[in-house]
């Protein structure tokens, strides 16, 4: 869980996004809330299998589904 608001506050400062310590704030806010829901999905997906195996095969097929169905902000 700290792996992935360390490296994208490497990242957000080698993109150029806007300097300011309020919008980093947001940006890894954002970032760690997207890291829960893709946890707390998988931990879905394997307790709803019977093994890993389907599991392995059902999980990357289920996060694909939420991506393509993931509004867009216009």
């Amino acid at each position: 869980m700290r792996a992935s608001p360390i490296a994208s506050s490497g990242r957000y400062a080698l993109v150029g996004l806007a300097p300011t310590a309020e919008q980093l704030g947001v940006f890894l806010t954002i970032v760690v809330l997207v890291t829960l829901c893709a946890e707390s999905i998988v931990v879905l997906v394997g307790a709803a299998m019977p093994d890993e195996r389907s599991a392995a095969v059902v999980g990357p097929v289920v996060l694909a589904l939420f991506m393509v169905r993931a509004p867009v902000s216009s």
